[in-house]
């Protein structure tokens, strides 16, 4: 190959494919390809990638990737309020992939497999998100130019498209808190139609039904969920522990939420899953961001090595305009190592409500271990969905620097939740929030640019498949646990593990059957 020579005609290949060259050089190149192997080979490589591409996007359009998230971003997005008082639209313009060089080639094949990156599972084995070092790393990767990288099928294997059906299966539901409203129930079984609030066995029943009933999944739900009307009744109750009544702050009207948490703090000021508590509650009031901010500040002064706080803070003064505290306050989270969405705490205070509303204490437990960390991983999507939106109103106003800053802090937040998980919950929020950042950023006039940070961009996600799988794997193996000889007693040992350690280790932590 003679490079100078051959630059030129390496520039039109995607030309020639398009047809988007002039007569005289189409030509011109025709009679270099028939001299030059090497251009020659590349153009045949260069053509089949396209068809490949062709033929993902028409399987992209078909059947939408599982575990992509970034649908339920936008949904979110639109409701959370603006940072700047001007407006800007929710969604920043669609930019397009630039196909006219062969130099942004390598651009346009990882921006194709950020959005495909569900339907060509890799081959490799399970590996977690790397840290914040190696993901720079790989931005700095090139592509290899000459070989069509993980582009072996022209559409998914059939054993991807089951483990694609599997992995939505399994995740969905734990990506939906559970609905209070006990109107949309469905009808009981006649069996378990006299159970208003179930013993344990019935509960280690019916989550043995639910590893193949969608219905048995949702009463399962139901019935480890109290109604909004019976916490409110419960907590007007002076004979109600206050421990019973945190439990039920999350499903009370704020005001009587604020009642509640203040409360507690009285008794337990050093408890800081009560500050968290009461400021998730006023963050949530429009106006009271000030309120929220302080209750923020006293957590990070009860639990300082705890990212979470410093994160909320951050998004916290983005919405008053302190870009500058805001900013400060996501590097001093970036330089933490522990995040921590005191799930354990949760369940714990929600085990002393469901006890509250007379379920016995053995089927209390397991309700509180069974739905541990549905609450948290609403909570930690919303954080990271408030600073992506943060990120695109900085962006459409002209400051890409500091909504790259932020997009990369989004990505260390989701890395941060999946290290520090306890609970399967905490892991699948943090994989979630990688997922949504890595596809923001991918979007990006930096991004769409550069080949290299496009291509590690992309192979971040393909990391992140990996990691989705290995959780999938986890959901199976609890499903291969209630599939066995599972007692009552072994059950309430479940749970009351998983109520003191979290659920990512609670089959190492029971005594071998």
């Amino acid at each position: 190959m003679n490079e100078p020579a051959c630059e030129k005609y390496q520039n039109r290949l995607l030309g020639l494919i398009e047809n988007a060259i002039d007569p005289a050089a189409e030509a011109d190149l025709r009679e270099h390809l028939e001299h030059c192997p090497d251009c020659a080979g590349d153009y045949r490589w260069l053509r089949a990638v396209c068809a490949d591409l062709e033929t993902l996007g028409d399987e992209w359009r078909r059947q939408a990737p599982p575990v992509d998230l970034l649908d339920d971003v936008m949904e979110m997005v639109a409701r959370v309020k603006e940072v700047r008082p001007c407006p800007v639209p929710a969604a920043p313009v669609r930019r397009s992939i630039p196909w006219m060089r062969w130099s942004g080639f390598a651009g346009a094949l990882a921006a194709a497999l950020l959005l495909i990156w569900v339907a060509v599972f890799p081959t490799g084995g399970p590996s977690a998100p790397g840290p914040r070092a190696e993901r720079e790393n790989g931005r700095r990767r090139a592509m290899d130019m000459n070989r069509p990288a993980r582009l072996a099928a022209k559409t998914p294997s059939r054993s991807s498209q089951i483990a694609m059906a599997d992995l939505k299966k399994i995740l969905d539901p734990m990506r939906t808190p559970p609905s209070h409203d006990t109107e949309s129930a469905p009808e009981t079984s006649p069996v378990m139609e006299e159970a208003k609030t179930p013993s344990l066995h019935e509960l280690l029943e019916l989550r043995k039904q639910a590893i193949d009933s969608p219905d048995a999944r949702t009463r399962l739900s139901l019935w480890a969920t109290l109604a909004n009307a019976t916490a409110r009744e419960l907590a007007k109750d002076a004979g109600i522990p206050i421990e019973a009544k945190v439990g039920l702050a999350g499903l009370l009207p704020a005001d009587e939420a604020e009642s509640v948490l203040l409360a507690a703090i009285e008794s337990f000021p050093d408890d800081p899953y009560l500050r968290k508590e009461l400021a998730e509650m006023y963050s949530a009031q429009p106006g009271s961001e000030a309120k929220a901010l302080a209750q923020w500040q006293e957590l990070s002064r009860l639990d300082p090595d705890n990212a979470y706080a410093s994160f909320k803070m951050a998004s916290n003064m983005f919405t008053q305009g302190d870009v500058d505290a805001a900013r400060l306050a996501i590097e001093h989270a970036r330089a933490l190592e522990r995040l921590d969405a005191y799930t354990r705490n949760a369940a714990k205070y929600y085990e002393r409500a469901l006890e509250a509303a007379g379920t016995e204490s053995g089927a209390a437990a397991a309700a509180a271990a069974l739905s541990a960390g549905t609450g948290e991983y609403a909570q930690l999507v919303e954080l990271g969905n408030e600073l992506l939106q943060t990120g695109r109103n900085i962006e459409q106003q002209g400051d890409n620097d500091l909504a790259l800053f932020i997009y990369d802090a989004v990505q260390n937040l989701g890395a941060m939740a999946v290290r520090n998980a306890l609970f399967s919950a905490e892991w699948l929020a943090g994989l979630d929030i990688q997922s949504a950042a890595i596809t923001v950023e991918g979007e990006t006039p930096a991004a769409q640019t550069s080949p290299d940070t496009l291509a590690g961009l992309a192979q971040q996600m393909q990391d992140l498949v990996a990691s989705y799988n290995e959780l999938a794997a986890y959901y199976r193996t609890i499903d291969a646990f209630f599939s066995g000889d599972v007692t009552d007693a072994l059950f309430l040992l479940f749970a009351n593990l998983i109520l003191q350690n979290g659920d990512l280790n609670v089959l190492q932590l029971l005594p071998r059957q």
